[in-house]
């Protein structure tokens, strides 16, 4: 979800490229004559491809935009607008080196030229793109406000572009998305994303924002996600791929932000469609889908388990075995946090068959991220120190390449396995005491005494200390090389 550079006017249409061509070719002489206006700037071609001669350009451009020949005006804006519209240049310091930002904004509240209101709305939706200091410069400057105006013009291509400049705002941090919601933005483009005959193109734009306008920790306010919400649910049944990735990651972003919020959004009901959408055949519109569910799935238990009531472990079971990694790491993280709820929720892993074997697996993953989320779940299943959990797991093979994770080069991956053998080990001593020892020859057969005694050398000293207990805890030979010791 990046900011959006507008390098060319796509969504404009045909007639506006010509009258652009027909006023650059118009005007030619007299930006030739402003070029050499200053004995210190010699004539420099604006399309050249060099990033000096453009440079060099600037201040000339600049000097047009202050001058009050209205036709000048134009020409040098449309000019900077496609200077900040190279993705090979993209001068975005230097234009607001050069002085034109307060220039900018004056232009794109200037109601009485539409072409030069517009073509100034585009270039500050490009400086936009730039760093968080360049878009410091933006706000300083005074364009939200100004912007969240335009988006009651009755010009569309005005409006339009507003938006995105917005977007791009917003889209920086939360610091300038607060700004943005703060000047009014949500209202007007909530009507505009409602609106009868809305393009699609529009659409897309609108529901992107609007996903971007609720990214970021901490989550807008309450009131905000409840006027936005519907417009989101809406949309995650639109017919078009990018309307429902946008719509998903809006809703996604509003549960990221806690168990009141992924309250919220279960209770408008939308679980059903997000696992659809998990299996839909548009990526971005999968990855946004599991996103939300993996987020729902680290509410509280009772969350969990609506989620899994509406059949949720078949797709996710889907989505492990997919060829897409991206969609292996997220199902595997919603498993694992599964794992850390109820007994209940955790039977549910093992009563979908093929799924505890598929976790095993992954545990030898040359991926980081895929070995530490199977590490997670298979320590949250021990975490239960129910027996039969994790017999059925050793059962499947788990238990060498779990161990094998000790020597892995991840330090979070060592200390979450070993959680998971502080648990596995508790279990194991309570199954010897009944006089079942299996789990603890399992652990012995797997190599699982002498991977932690190597950890005695690892960098970590908490590691150190944390694999020395386990084995003063639970190995008899370590309790009498202690008692040799002393």
């Amino acid at each position: 979800m990046n900011k959006r550079r507008k390098i060319i006017p796509k969504s404009i249409g045909k007639e506006h490229e010509e009258a652009e061509a027909m006023l650059m070719k118009s005007s030619e002489g007299t930006y030739a004559t402003m070029l050499t206006c200053d004995p210190n700037i010699q004539q420099v071609d604006i399309h050249a491809s060099t990033k000096t001669s453009c440079f060099v350009a600037i201040p000339s451009v600049a000097h047009g935009m202050m001058t009050s020949d209205r036709n000048l005006q134009l020409v040098s804006t449309v000019l900077v607008r496609r200077l900040l519209g190279d993705a090979d240049i993209t001068p975005i310091q230097e234009v607001i080196d050069a002085g034109v930002l307060q220039r900018l904004v004056e232009f794109a509240q200037d109601e009485s030229n539409d072409e030069l209101q517009y073509e100034a709305i585009w270039a500050l939706t490009n400086i936009a793109c730039g760093t968080t200091e360049n878009v410091r410069s933006l706000v300083d400057a005074g364009a939200v406000p100004v912007l969240v105006r335009m988006l009651t013009s009755e010009n569309s291509r005005t409006r339009d572009q507003a938006i995105w400049a917005l977007g791009n705002i917003a889209g920086d941090s939360p610091v300038f998305r607060n700004l943005v919601l703060w000047a009014g933005m949500m209202e007007p483009l909530l009507n505009i994303t409602n609106g009868a005959n809305i393009s699609l193109q529009l659409l897309r734009n609108t529901t992107w924002v609007m996903s971007v306008l609720l990214r970021g920790e901490p989550s807008p306010d309450n009131k905000t996600i409840l006027s936005v919400l519907p417009t989101l649910v809406k949309f995650i049944h639109s017919a078009d791929k990018e309307v429902i990735s946008n719509s998903c990651w809006g809703i996604s972003y509003i549960s990221a932000g806690g168990i009141s919020n992924i309250q919220i959004l279960l209770d408008t009901g939308i679980c059903p469609r997000l696992l659809e959408l998990m299996l839909d055949n548009s990526m971005p519109v999968r990855n946004a889908a599991a996103r939300t569910i993996g987020n729902f799935v680290t509410g509280n238990d009772l969350q969990t388990q609506i989620v899994i009531n509406f059949n949720a472990m078949p797709v996710l079971h889907t989505l492990l075995v997919s060829d897409a990694q991206s969609m292996v790491k997220q199902s595997l993280w919603a498993v694992g946090n599964i794992a850390a709820g109820t007994k209940e929720q955790v039977q549910c892993i093992l009563d979908e068959e093929g799924m505890s074997s598929k976790i095993i697996d992954f545990l030898s993953s040359t991926d980081r991220i895929i070995r530490k989320e199977a590490a997670l779940a298979v320590a949250n299943v021990a975490s239960k120190t129910d027996s039969k959990f994790i017999k059925h797991f050793i059962e499947q093979g788990c238990m060498r390449p779990f161990c094998a994770l000790l020597s892995d080069g991840d330090d979070g991956i060592v200390n979450i396995v070993l959680r998971g053998f502080e648990k596995i080990l508790e279990i194991a001593r309570n199954d010897a005491k009944a006089g079942d020892s299996n789990i603890m020859e399992q652990f012995v057969k797997a190599g699982g005494p002498e991977n932690l005694k190597k950890l005695d050398k690892h960098d970590d000293e908490d590691i150190r200390n944390r694999s020395r207990q386990i084995r003063r805890e639970y190995l008899v030979e370590e309790k009498e090389d202690d008692n040799d010791e002393t």
